[in-house]
């Protein structure tokens, strides 16, 4: 099965939330990966960051890696980098 290792957007919430024991949702999600630069909105295949992000072009979705869970928590586990986040105005596109 393609893809079989990915995450959707939820599971990704679920892992680092639980990880960090603090809350960590979809709107958390997105500001994450609008502030690291992972991904643009909308769908855009060639402007993601690989290492991340995957593209299904059929789905016209996007699946998460193991990687961006490991980023995330290694990032958000101090509390100044949470607050950062959560204080994260993306830049209007």
């Amino acid at each position: 099965m393609a893809n079989a290792n990915l995450l959707n957007a939820t599971a990704v919430t679920k892992q680092v939330a639980t990880k960090i024991g603090r809350p960590f949702n979809l709107h958390h999600h997105t500001l994450a990966w609008q502030k690291f630069k992972v991904r643009r909105s909308g769908f855009d295949p060639a402007a993601r960051n690989t290492k991340y992000c995957v593209a299904d072009p059929r789905h016209k979705d996007y699946g998460y890696t193991a990687a961006w869970v490991d980023f995330l928590v290694g990032n958000l586990s101090a509390q100044a980098e949470y607050d950062a986040l959560i204080a994260f105005a993306a830049p209007s596109a």
